[in-house]
């Protein structure tokens, strides 16, 4: 598989793009007479802008959950866990991996449910 270079692709956008504008404002040159900038040459600075903004919402889960035993007997609990983050889905997956690691020595979490979701 040839995987081609970042740069290298820019450089060939802004050739094919230069030489476009270049045929059609010369009256039946066409691109065959386009002449390529030298600029496309040039090695092109490939750094990824940094973001203008960033998303301000944030999600607050509280799950309920049952720990039992690993043979599937004697149930304890509910206790409740909550997490954050940006989606719901991910404050979930933080409380549900906040029960995990609380869980008891022989024991796993089972049948979480959703207490609460709040977005603000």
């Amino acid at each position: 598989m040839r995987t081609i270079s970042t740069a290298r692709r820019i450089a060939t956008a802004i050739a094919v793009a230069t030489a476009c504008v270049a045929g059609a404002s010369v009256a039946g040159s066409g691109i065959a007479a386009a002449n390529v900038p030298a600029i496309a040459a040039e090695p092109v600075n490939s750094a990824q802008p940094e973001w203008q903004f960033e998303f301000t919402a944030k999600w607050t889960v509280t799950l309920s959950c049952y720990f039992e035993n690993l043979d599937r007997t004697d149930a304890s609990g509910p206790k409740k866990y909550t997490g954050t983050g940006k989606t719901k889905d991910l404050a979930e997956k933080d409380a549900w991996n906040k029960a995990q690691a609380d869980a008891p020595k022989g024991r796993k979490v089972k049948h979480c449910r959703t207490e609460s979701s709040t977005k603000k």
